[in-house]
């Protein structure tokens, strides 16, 4: 990983920006969704126990959740792969690293460098 940043960096010069994103799983409807059996999508409320529940019962759940929240934000908000620019600018390149954080749920680091 080390030399694949450090490679990128000499191709690119320094990174432009530094994110991390931790989407709240537990909160968002779409990964209760995900962990819950029902067909069809209706969002209802539920304690912050029962979400938090649910959600750890099923990981794939949230790990789905994940990957559908970050490529929606490299998509939309880098504009990789779409046919617009991002909100920061053309992406020239980006790096990341997914880790777990203490209470189990995934966050992204991200390196993104922007043209010009």
């Amino acid at each position: 990983m080390r030399n694949e940043v450090w490679s990128l960096t000499v191709f690119q010069g320094a990174p432009h920006w530094f994110v991390t994103l931790s989407p709240a799983d537990s909160c968002h409807p779409l990964c209760i969704y995900y962990a819950g059996s029902d067909e069809t999508f209706s969002p209802k409320d539920q304690l912050s126990s029962e979400r938090e529940l649910l959600i750890a019962s099923n990981p794939v759940a949230a790990a789905r959740f994940f990957h559908f929240m970050i490529s929606a934000f490299i998509k939309h908000v880098l504009g990789v792969g779409a046919d617009h620019d991002g909100i920061i600018g053309k992406t020239a390149a980006y790096y990341g690293t997914v880790e777990q954080q203490g209470h189990l749920t995934l966050h992204l680091h991200l390196l993104v460098w922007i043209m010009d």
